[in-house]
């Protein structure tokens, strides 16, 4: 019964984009965020939702000629769709690709996957127009991340204690799962603050964002997300109007939380610094990441142009894995290349490399690169500003924080086809474009205030004078 509920229910939320192409913004993130799977338990009965609401958002744009000429102007989507051509390239040319059926259609899938975000990111390009429309969407996307953390939770005391899976098969990793709740933690925080008190319900989503997120965090046990998470938090502190107060309070807040995390979590952190060696096992956990960089990294130099094609690092890491035979410890190279193993790359960054070479590896890098650096470009308001950029310019800074943080993460492993960063970086080359929209438009106001006011002062001799 519920399963024919939901098959109801999908369809109509993907036709709400024709009253308000708002609506289908809403609905795409909505289903990306508590996905169809979540609520038939895995189930995959729900078929072709995702392409059916972004078809319908799409289309209510252009009927409603909501298309913003600006958006094919715009460097971040131009860079977008180098790296959707060059990924798709360099995938079609790799030998890797062809190696069985079922790679052959992974591989290309998930490029394709890059093609639905390119599209979602247009969308919000044509419809973030104005502070308001982007405070209901950052509203409604830290509620819908709170209504997961909160679902993490209820999984946690039912037994599965590291939450993977939370997000169905879409992210099943856990440095991922965390990556996602430190992206989104400043947004939270940012729901709470900028608030007033007579909108209840985006400052309770707020708060519960503020301390679920960090929750579902230390759930992971995920060192990356730890890293990840502490940078978000001194970054925070730092943009903060008193920042000494403010970094030592949450310094004192960590020091009184980190004993009471549980004692594995714990000797987790504690290997970022020690690594595990004594009585028992050796962990090869830190040590086998380092070598599959340097076989990411020997990789791109033998295919520095194009890659080894999308998701075909695991057999072309085997391939070179004789090489490294002798050149390291003999325990950590069998632990790394053990039979039956799905090989990683555990490094964004590096996967990048290797997989699609300098093609694609720019183009994905100024994808990340170019709202950061207009963030950080972007001038501070002053006095004479108005309160809308003053939030706009404080919304920059929370988004930078999280971005930042997210991609500390991504440092130990690969989120490449991760919605959400792509999603954030678009909303903050957005905010970014927004505040210095309305500083030209106060400029203008102001020009146009002196020449009026110049135009009445003249009037004014010219009636003395003739008098």
């Amino acid at each position: 019964m519920r399963v024919l509920l939901l098959k109801f229910f999908y369809p109509c939320l993907a036709l709400s984009a024709f009253i308000n192409p708002m609506l289908g913004i809403f609905a795409y993130a909505f289903i990306s965020v508590i996905r169809p799977e979540c609520f038939t338990w895995g189930g995959s009965s729900i078929k072709h939702v995702f392409p059916m609401t972004l078809l319908c958002l799409v289309l209510s744009i252009v009927f409603k000629k909501q298309i913003n000429k600006e958006l094919f102007k715009s460097s971040y989507i131009i860079y977008f769709v180098f790296f959707y051509f060059f990924l798709l390239l360099s995938t079609y040319l790799s030998d890797y690709t062809y190696i069985s059926m079922s790679q052959e259609q992974l591989s290309f899938q998930f490029v394709n996957n890059l093609l639905v975000i390119c599209v979602y990111c247009m969308a919000l390009f044509c419809m973030l127009s104005d502070e308001s429309s982007i405070s209901r969407f950052v509203t409604f996307i830290v509620g819908c991340f709170l209504f997961m953390a909160l679902w993490g939770i209820e999984q946690r005391t039912h037994g599965n204690m590291l939450v993977e899976g939370l997000f169905g098969s879409a992210i099943g990793d856990r440095c991922a799962i965390t990556g996602i709740f430190v992206l989104y933690f400043p947004l939270a925080i940012y729901c709470f603050e900028t608030t007033s008190k007579t909108n209840i319900i985006r400052k309770y989503i707020g708060l519960g964002g503020g301390v679920a997120f960090p929750v579902m965090i230390f759930f992971t046990d995920s060192r990356a997300g730890f890293l990840g998470f502490m940078l978000t938090l001194v970054l925070l502190g730092l943009s903060a109007k008193r920042r000494f107060r403010t970094v030592l309070l949450l310094l004192f807040v960590v020091a009184i939380g980190f004993p009471l995390l549980p004692q594995s979590y714990r000797d987790r952190l504690g290997t970022i610094i020690h690594s595990e060696e004594g009585v028992g096992e050796r962990d090869h956990s830190s040590g086998s990441r380092l070598l599959l960089w340097r076989v990411g990294m020997k990789l791109f130099l033998d295919n520095p142009i194009l890659g080894v094609g999308n998701l075909n690092f695991p057999e072309a890491a085997y391939e070179k894995s004789s090489y490294f035979s002798g050149k390291v410890d003999d325990e950590l190279f069998q632990y790394t290349f053990q039979e039956n193993f799905k090989l990683q790359c555990h490094n964004m960054f590096v996967n990048s490399l290797a997989e699609g070479g300098l093609l694609v590896t720019i183009p994905f890098y100024m994808l990340i690169l170019l709202p950061l650096l207009k963030s950080w470009r972007l001038r501070p308001p002053d006095n004479t500003e108005t309160e809308t950029i003053e939030r706009l310019y404080s919304l920059n800074k929370y988004l930078r924080a999280g971005l930042l943080g997210y991609l500390v993460t991504c440092v130990f492993a690969n989120m490449r086809f991760i919605d959400f960063m792509y999603w954030n970086l678009a909303l903050l080359y957005i905010v970014c474009n927004m505040v210095e929209r309305y500083r030209r438009e106060d400029r203008r106001l102001v020009q146009e205030r002196n020449i009026e006011i110049k135009s009445v002062k003249n009037r004014n001799l010219q009636t003395v004078f003739s008098g």
